[in-house]
Parts: structure tokens; C-alpha cells; sequence
């Protein structure tokens, strides 16, 4: 089973959604890339998605 709905409250409890990007089907014709997460908790993502934190130091 997914685990972005976990994934997404650490991102929000460390208010890290506007800085998350997910990629689904990377480098397919149907690849699709969700920015800024805030408004997507319930992602129904495919197995082999990608998710990209940017993280300031």
C-alpha cells in the first residue's frame, strides 16, 4: 500500500509542501510532476513515482 498520505503529514508537520515536487512516470510520454504539494494529501500515485524535497540549509 502508499504511504504519501504518511509522507505528506511529515511534510506538512515540517512545513515542507511548497517545496515538494512528485513525479509520476518519470521520462514517459504520460509523466506528470504535482508542485507544491499543499493542496494534494490523497496522491493516488503509481508504484515507481518519485518525490523531491528541496530543503534549505
Amino acid at each position: 500500500s502508499s504511504v504519501y498520505q504518511q509522507v505528506w503529514q511529515v511534510l506538512h508537520r515540517h512545513q515542507l509542501l511548497e517545496n515538494a515536487y512528485v513525479v509520476e512516470r518519470a521520462t514517459l510520454p504520460e509523466q506528470v510532476i504535482y508542485r507544491n504539494l499543499c493542496d494534494r494529501p490523497n496522491l493516488a500515485l503509481p508504484y515507481f513515482s518519485l518525490l523531491i524535497v528541496k530543503v534549505n540549509q
